[in-house]
């Protein structure tokens, strides 16, 4: 559709240990999503730095943003991420 903008977001990390996931981090999914986005003039924005430190903001953390599934925002994570779009897109 003309005239609508496009944002590419990628999710941070889950802190997920079990198999496959360590061999496939997210940052390897956020590169690849930031090259395409910057080969289609596309915006990118990255969740990592919203949520911070994983052993943190993982499921049994100490302020888990995640949710039983280990790759799902919580209540508190949707939030986050709620509030984060708003104040970047001045949604008010």
């Amino acid at each position: 559709m003309p005239g609508v903008d496009i944002a590419v977001a990628t999710p941070p990390e889950s802190g997920d240990v079990t198999p496959p996931r360590p061999q496939r981090p997210m940052r390897l999914y956020r590169d690849q999503a930031r090259a395409l986005a910057a080969e289609l003039a596309l915006c990118h924005i990255d969740l990592q730095p919203v949520f911070g430190d994983v052993d943190k903001y993982r499921y049994g953390g100490t302020c888990a943003l995640l949710n039983d599934s280990l790759i799902h925002p919580s209540k508190e994570g949707s939030h986050l991420i709620a509030s984060f779009y708003q104040s970047l897109l001045d949604l008010r």
